[in-house]
């Protein structure tokens, strides 16, 4: 921006200063809200429907979502949080919550301990510092200037995340976790095939900490992951991942934009071209706010 005097930015996320994270939490919560209505069979009152009756009747177990700013994660999370009970126990009434970041090539550590930027897991390895005018984790340096990320997913590549969900991670409320590229990639692929469901990038990364908690659980217990976004979008970058070459003029990584710009000013170089989830149920929301509870085969 050039002139903050009569320039107001707004981002598309929960992020930003009072009240837009509110504001985008409470657009975003048609979500959280028809999900848990269709858990409950709640076929009437202001969220219910009367087509909400195939759910299974209870809460879930868990509730899942990706998390890069955090306005799908919250729109889902917030339906929930009040569904506490001091022992965490689910038989009473606890449902726990985790948002998963994009844990990037390796994850914000490699494999010998060393840590790496390679990553846009914020509040697994971000420090408080304040950014598009909220104090939240930020992916920073020691003075202060905001760190180059990495994702495969574009909607998870960001230094930052919503207020709420520093506030939430703080609290202890939500755990917050994260997947790799390459663990995306894999349950991308195990939901395309096992459900028929083309997910994005950004919710595969959920669907793969789904598939790691589902081997802790027993068959008859439940969770909800909001399936943010559909994947057609990102085959491209799918392919280009897993070696498959496509002939295309598409820009599809950070580095080969940065080339193509500097050829464009006259710089040198140009751009370049499973394991089964142990649910009973397995409740997909989708950004429309419609949520979808089927049979998951066992």
């Amino acid at each position: 921006m050039t002139n903050i005097r009569t320039t107001h930015y707004i981002i598309g996320s929960a992020v930003g200063p009072h009240p837009f994270p509110d504001i985008v939490r409470d657009l975003q919560s048609v979500i959280g809200n028809e999900a848990r209505a269709q858990m409950l069979n709640q076929t009437s009152g202001e969220m219910g429907h009367p087509t909400f009756n195939n759910g299974p009747g209870r809460l879930p177990d868990v509730v899942v979502a990706c998390v890069g700013g955090g306005s799908n994660a919250i729109g889902m999370f917030n339906a929930f949080l009040g569904d506490t009970h001091p022992s965490k126990d689910v038989a009473k009434g606890h449902v726990r919550i985790i948002g998963v970041e994009a844990g990037g090539q390796h994850g914000p550590w490699l494999p010998d301990g060393t840590e790496t930027d390679k990553h846009a897991a914020t509040l697994t390895n971000g420090v408080i510092g304040v950014l598009h005018g909220s104090r939240t984790f930020l992916l920073q340096t020691s003075d202060g200037q905001i760190k180059e990320t990495h994702s495969i997913s574009a909607g998870l590549d960001y230094p930052g995340v919503g207020p709420q969900h520093a506030q939430l991670k703080v609290s202890g409320r939500v755990d917050y976790k994260y997947a790799t590229d390459s663990q995306a990639l894999d349950a991308q692929r195990a939901v395309s095939r096992a459900e028929g469901i083309l997910p994005a990038l950004e919710p595969s990364h959920a669907m793969h900490q789904v598939m790691e908690i589902a081997t802790t659980m027993r068959s008859d217990q439940i969770v909800l992951v909001n399936l943010c976004g559909r994947g057609d979008k990102d085959m491209l970058h799918v392919a280009k991942a897993r070696g498959v070459t496509i002939d295309t003029d598409v820009i599809l990584t950070k580095d080969e934009g940065y080339k193509s710009m500097d050829s464009t000013n006259g710089g040198g170089g140009g751009s370049g071209v499973s394991t089964p989830v142990k649910l009973v149920y397995l409740a997909l929301a989708f950004a429309c706010g419609a949520a979808l509870a089927t049979k998951f085969p066992r």
